[in-house]
This record gives structure tokens, C-alpha cells and sequence, in this order.
């Protein structure tokens, strides 16, 4: 490998992780990772949807580089319009869960733990209190990525792809592209969810409104973009 090639590499790293941080994938990513009770299970969220994101892209770009084959103006168009869509229906789909459910707090301990602690839950009107923690969705992150990586500059990468003299190497910059998403959208799904697990913890219940305020900006947002992707 030589010394261009593994700039090359470093570069699709740092790009990869900037492009993490664009408002439509943090967006997305915070109507999840807001409402998770641990770092570790935000920290997966964030992982879900890098590896959903650098499978698309690296599919679709051998696909392409296959078939020598170019995305229209139209599909781009189409795509980001698909992203804005989600992001409503994400938000939506939130809200309407989080307005059947009744959240409120008390103190408990599980069994595999030695002391007690403040736990703020959720649970339908007409069910009983008892309950247990329930697992955010990795496989709706994961999907997000997906969608993600079929639109938006992440497309860029296939461009750069196009532009390497073997498929090794294209799939080499791809995979360095995605390592930069995988690490940018962990850290940042991390970064969302702590001020809520820290005000949680001291007794500051955050779990509805937070998470509703989130959401309802996502709606909004996922409004903006669709409009501003059919308009261009």
C-alpha cells in the first residue's frame, strides 16, 4: 500500500465521520437514542445504523462499478425526499406510542443488581405495573442507515469509488468511508442520549418530554427536508 493510497484511506475515514454528523442522520438517529436507558445500548444504536449505512453504499457502489451504471437526477431526488418521509414517519410513530403510554417513576431493583434506584417507565393505561426494561430497536437503526445510504452525499462515496484503479481499492475506500460512520454516529448517538440519562438520575424526568420535544422537532425537520429535496 502506498503512502497516496493510505491518505486516501485516512481521508475517506475523516470524511466518513463528518459525514455523520449531517442534521438528517443525527436527527433520525435521536428520535431512538433518546429514549434509551443506557449508554451501551445508544452506543449499539449508533453501530446499527453505520453498518446499515456502509452495507448500502458498499453494495450499491459494487453494483454499480459492475454494471458501469450512473444514478439519474431523478433517483437522487427521489431518494431524499425517501429520507425526509422517514423522518417523519419515525417521529410520528413516536409520538403517537409515547401519547397511548403512561410514564411515571418509582423506585425499584432487579435481581442481578445490589441497590435500588429512581426508574422512570412507560406502560399502556391498562396494563399492570409490573414490567421490564424494554430493548430499543437495533434492527430500526440499522434500517435507518440503509435508508440513509441509498441517499445524501453518502452517494459522494460511490463518485470517489469510480475514480480507483481496482475494485480492491474501491472497496477499500468504502469501508474506510464507513469505519468513519461507524465511529462518528456511536459517538454521537452516545453524546444525545447522556444528558438525558444524567438528569434522569437525578430525578428529573425527562423520559416523555424530552423524547416527545425530540420527536416533534423531527416531524418538522422531516417536513423542511422533504419539501426542500422536491423543490431542489
Amino acid at each position: 500500500m502506498t503512502i497516496e493510497w493510505l491518505s486516501v484511506l485516512l481521508l475517506g475515514l475523516a470524511l466518513g465521520f463528518k459525514h455523520a454528523t449531517e442534521p438528517d442522520h443525527v436527527v433520525a438517529i435521536s428520535t431512538i437514542s433518546s429514549g434509551t436507558e443506557k449508554l451501551s445500548k445508544a452506543a449499539r444504536i449508533g453501530t446499527m445504523w453505520g453498518i446499515g449505512h456502509t452495507a448500502t453504499l458498499l453494495v450499491l457502489g459494487m453494483v454499480l462499478l459492475a454494471l458501469k451504471l450512473e444514478l439519474s437526477a431523478g433517483f437522487m431526488t427521489a431518494s431524499e425526499a425517501l429520507v425526509g418521509v422517514m423522518i417523519i414517519l419515525l417521529g410520528t410513530y413516536n409520538v403517537v406510542k409515547f401519547r397511548s403510554k403512561k410514564v411515571h417513576a418509582h423506585v425499584h431493583q432487579h435481581q442481578d443488581s445490589r441497590s435500588p434506584h429512581l426508574h422512570f417507565h412507560e406502560h399502556s393505561k391498562q396494563e399492570t405495573h409490573s414490567h421490564s426494561h424494554q430493548e430499543p430497536s437495533y434492527l430500526k437503526a440499522g434500517l435507518i442507515g440503509v435508508v440513509h445510504g441509498i441517499a445524501g452525499s453518502g452517494l459522494m462515496v460511490i463518485l470517489v469509488m469510480d475514480t480507483t484503479e481496482t475494485l480492491m481499492q474501491a472497496m477499500s475506500y468504502t469501508l474506510a468511508f464507513g469505519g468513519g460512520t461507524i465511529i462518528g454516529m456511536t459517538g454521537f448517538s452516545m453524546l444525545i442520549s447522556a444528558p438525558f440519562l444524567f438528569l434522569n438520575s437525578r430525578g428529573f424526568n425527562l423520559k416523555k418530554r424530552g423524547h416527545l420535544a425530540i420527536n416533534f422537532a423531527s416531524i418538522f425537520f422531516g417536513m423542511f427536508y422533504t419539501y426542500q429535496a422536491i423543490a431542489g
